[in-house]
């Protein structure tokens, strides 16, 4: 069962879509954009979306929906020996239920202290 279930999901990792959303200059609305953006899609696909914003030099995204930044993406560098999908969704927020999940930003200084 484990291994039948393993290779279904090899099979769906090819299957998604990525949009990016970007702006050459800050207070444009990239992340009211792509906020929105992603719970339009999750009105559409319920629990198939995620956010992950990697704007620099701070990510945007968990101050737009007033929560705290719950990890970065050097939390991911620094366990890449336990990165599977149950550790990737325990470092996303939960969002709207459960219809969409945002993830990670950019590493900031505190991450490298």
């Amino acid at each position: 069962m484990f291994v039948a279930k393993k290779k279904r999901l090899a099979e769906q990792a090819g299957s998604g879509k990525l949009v990016a959303v970007s702006s050459l200059t800050g207070g444009a609305g990239v992340t009211s954009v792509a906020v929105n953006l992603a719970v339009a899609l999750a009105e559409i696909y319920p629990e198939q979306v995620a956010l992950v914003d990697l704007g620099r030099p701070f990510s945007d995204v968990a101050n737009f929906l007033h929560q705290p930044k719950k990890a970065s993406l050097l939390d991911l560098l620094e366990n890449q020996d336990h990165l599977d999908a149950s550790f990737i969704m325990g470092a996303m927020q939960v969002h709207d239920g459960q219809r969409w999940r945002s993830c990670m930003g950019a590493p900031t200084s505190q991450d490298w202290t």
